[in-house]
C-alpha cells in the first residue's frame, strides 16, 4: 500500500479568527494518476487538473485552507 497521510495542521493563525487547514500527501509510483475537480455548491465542474507521476521519487501534496476575513490589513 501506498505511504498516505491524511491529518489536520492547525486551526490557529495571528491574522485570522477563523482558520482550519489541513493537508494530504500520498506517494505516487511512475504511471499514477492524480485527479483535481473543482465543483460549485450544486456539483457544476468550474475546474480540472491532472497530474501523471513520471518520476520514482514522485507525490501529490494536497493543503486545505479555509479561512474567514483578515483581521490585520
Amino acid at each position: 500500500m501506498k505511504e498516505e497521510r491524511d491529518n489536520f495542521v492547525t486551526d490557529k493563525h495571528d491574522k485570522y479568527d477563523d482558520f482550519f487547514l489541513t493537508q494530504y500527501i500520498v506517494n505516487l509510483d511512475i504511471g499514477d494518476k492524480v485527479q483535481i475537480k473543482i465543483l460549485d455548491k450544486d456539483g457544476i465542474e468550474l475546474g480540472f487538473k491532472e497530474f501523471i507521476a513520471k518520476q520514482v521519487n514522485c507525490h501529490i501534496n494536497c493543503t486545505w485552507q479555509d479561512k474567514g476575513v483578515n483581521k490585520i490589513n
